[in-house]
């Protein structure tokens, strides 16, 4: 599944309601990653889950499968991160090294697009370039208005999410 074509994984998400979706995808060769607590909302109903479990948000598991070798990466993790992030990799198979110190950044804009889901209350930033003011471009995606910025060195589409979601770019 995916072997020899270029791709470096799969990423599945299960209910935690049932044991199918996430017991099947470990039998794949999938590693758990993460959960994401009280992602699935109270309305949603599964046929054949137990009567004290309707009517609550459920949690989903985040699993993880590589298809091909994945390239070597250095992680540049704080060192109150570095243990978690180094199992989580670790049970997932994933080797890689774990750097304390901040590389060198450049200094010009952070590239990040983002793609607002508002049926899922969610966003996924995608980092294509970091850069110094990193830190600053995420607070700003973040939050709705405008960047509080005085520098002026963040660009792309501000103001508002939009309605229905959609995806913004700087």
């Amino acid at each position: 599944m995916g072997e020899g074509v270029g791709l470096l994984g799969w990423y599945s998400e299960a209910t935690v309601a049932h044991p199918y979706s996430h017991t099947g995808a470990l039998a794949t060769g999938a590693h758990e990653t993460g959960f994401l607590l009280g992602y699935i909302p109270s309305s949603v109903a599964y046929t054949g889950i137990k009567e004290n479990e309707a009517g609550r948000r459920q949690s989903v598991a985040v699993l993880w499968m590589f298809t091909d070798p994945l390239p070597a990466r250095t992680l540049h993790v704080p060192p109150g991160h570095r243990e978690i992030v180094g199992r989580i990799h670790a049970n997932a198979g994933i080797e890689r090294e774990l750097a304390l110190a901040v590389p060198s950044l450049p200094d010009r804009p952070t590239r990040i697009t983002v793609e607002d889901r508002p049926d899922h209350n969610e966003a996924t930033l995608v980092i294509k370039e970091v850069s110094r003011d990193a830190s600053r471009s995420v607070t700003a995606h973040l939050c709705s208005g405008p960047p509080r910025e005085t520098s002026g060195r963040l660009s792309g589409e501000w103001g508002p999410r939009r309605p229905g979601g959609g995806r913004r770019s700087a």
